[in-house]
């Protein structure tokens, strides 16, 4: 963010990665497991409600 401040910023870690084996990508960070959670429990609750 600031050039003359003598702060270097740490490169951040991508929260997905490309897999091993197989297509797609993979989660490689706590965050990354998160977004995973939310969308399962997002998917989970709209899948629940639209079948009552």
């Amino acid at each position: 963010m600031c050039a003359n401040c003598g702060t270097t910023l740490k490169p951040k870690r991508p929260w997905f990665g490309p897999k091993r084996v197989g297509y797609g990508i993979s989660s490689k960070t706590w965050q990354g497991w998160l977004i995973v959670a939310v969308f399962v429990a997002v998917v989970t609750g709209i899948a629940l409600w639209l079948g009552r």
